[in-house]
């Protein structure tokens, strides 16, 4: 029995993925860089505009202000704009580079478009306003102004980088592919664009190539668990279970897996048919420090007890018990109760299961699936009329309907009454049509013909 289908098995690694990647490191500076200059120091002249030794000298006050009485410098550099709406690009440069400090965004966007305005080659405005779009998922005119940056003659790799990034955000996860490998080429050792190009990989289901690029990444980071981690889905999606049962054992071993990798560790030795190593990393799950919700924990017993797996799923469920008894409540105590009466039912305490099960309908009457099990406890223990009132109760749900006719058509089969047993067959298959229950009724329909012609 697989644990996971493809569908549920991506759902649950969404928890496992590389984290959101962080947009400044995507910065085409360094913080301190971005901003340190204010636009005073050219970098490339034909890119920069030209200033005055007046307005270097003004400058250099905005800095020194900048720095204990950033306002102050803010509302220096907006009197020179004001009195002066001609004057260089670089003092609005520098006033969008110190209001994106005080995180004044929109302020920030508009200042560095005024420096466009006056001085279009402006490189370093064209890559510090993409900066500030991403900074507010504006993506779409990041990248457009990074394009124009590209136009300039700027082709490094934290600006490729950040295109990537850019197109990534957007979900064009082959244009963000091509940008990012044009930034490997200029920085191939750089983990943040490596980062960008996994995630891509990712999304387009390419994952040999996303196992590849990993192997390189695990290996240069060995002590990052998120690398494992990502790895793991990717195997998972190429059948290399136990492959990724290695990976997760890693993290285990070295004190880095997480709740859901242990988690998820035991739902592949269950796929593998090792309950009792799936047992030990529930067990180890359940045990960690900052715990998940208790319904992740019921799952994994519940999972435990569809592979018939009874005594690693009693262990365990005593083990939640212990830790989650006065803290159970609403579905998850529902489930509980099931789950602990299906393992009685399972170790022949039919007793011990119907007081369980008669304590879950008392609190959830239209529990379909408990109110089942509540029947067939009844037969076990020898009491067919409340049975059949567990089964009549059962029908009576929108979510078990046409189990519990078959149930009760199954009971009143073995007390030999063909006819009854044919009329609640023929409902279920009207409810819902299945070739096994059909194939059933032809067989039972079979036996009240006969019965019918004995009696005549």
């Amino acid at each position: 029995m697989k644990i996971f289908t493809s569908a549920s098995l991506l759902f649950f690694l969404c928890l496992l993925a590389l984290p959101a990647q962080d947009s400044s490191r995507y910065s085409p500076y360094t913080l301190d860089s971005f901003m340190g200059d204010y636009g005073f120091v050219p970098r490339r002249t034909e890119a920069e505009p030209r200033i005055t030794s007046e307005d270097n000298e003004l400058l250099i006050q905005v800095k020194k202000l900048s720095v204990d009485e950033l306002p102050a410098a803010i509302q220096l550099l907006q009197n020179k704009i004001q009195g002066d709406p001609a004057c260089s690009a670089v003092f609005d440069f520098a006033l969008a580079t110190l209001q994106f400090q005080r995180g004044q965004h929109d302020a920030s966007v508009a200042h560095y478009e005024a420096a466009l305005k006056k001085f279009p080659a402006f490189l370093r405005a064209r890559k510090n306003l993409a900066f500030v779009y991403i900074q507010k998922n504006d993506f779409s005119k990041a990248a457009g102004s990074l394009a124009n940056a590209l136009s300039l003659g700027d082709a490094d790799a934290a600006t490729y980088g950040m295109i990537g990034y850019c197109h990534l955000m957007q979900g064009k996860y082959s244009s963000a592919e091509n940008a990012y490998r044009f930034a490997l080429v200029r920085d191939p050792e750089n983990k943040a664009i490596r980062n960008g190009l996994v995630r891509c990989l990712e999304a387009m289901g390419r994952n040999k190539e996303t196992v590849a690029l990993l192997d390189e990444l695990i290996r240069d980071h060995p002590d990052d668990p998120a690398y494992w981690l990502t790895q793991v889905n990717s195997l998972n999606q190429l059948g290399e279970h136990r492959k990724a049962v290695a990976n997760l054992e890693i993290l285990h071993r070295t004190g880095k897996a997480t709740a859901p990798a242990l988690l998820l560790l035991g739902d592949l030795y269950l796929n593998l048919e090792l309950p009792t190593r799936a047992f030990i990393a529930y067990k180890a799950a359940l045990d960690l420090e900052g715990n998940l919700p208790p319904s992740h924990y019921i799952r994994a017993a519940t999972h435990l007890a569809d592979q018939k797996a009874h005594e690693e799923a009693d262990k365990f469920t005593a083990a939640i018990q212990k830790k989650y008894s006065s803290l159970l409540e609403g579905a998850d105590q529902l489930q509980f109760l099931n789950l602990r009466a299906r393992l009685h039912m399972a170790k022949d305490e039919a007793p011990q299961a119907a007081q369980l099960l008669q304590e879950l309908v008392e609190k959830d009457p239209h529990n379909g699936d408990a109110l089942i099990l509540l029947g067939r406890t009844h037969i076990a223990l020898q009491d067919p009329d409340r049975a059949a009132i567990a089964f009549e109760r059962a029908a009576r749900t929108n979510t078990h309907g046409a189990d519990a006719l078959v149930e009760h058509a199954r009971l009143l089969v073995g007390q030999s009454n063909y006819s009854e047993a044919t009329k609640l067959l023929q409902q279920a298959q009207q409810l819902e049509p299945r070739t096994r229950i059909g194939e059933y009724l032809d067989a039972v329909s079979r036996e009240a013909r006969s019965q019918r012609s004995l009696q005549e």
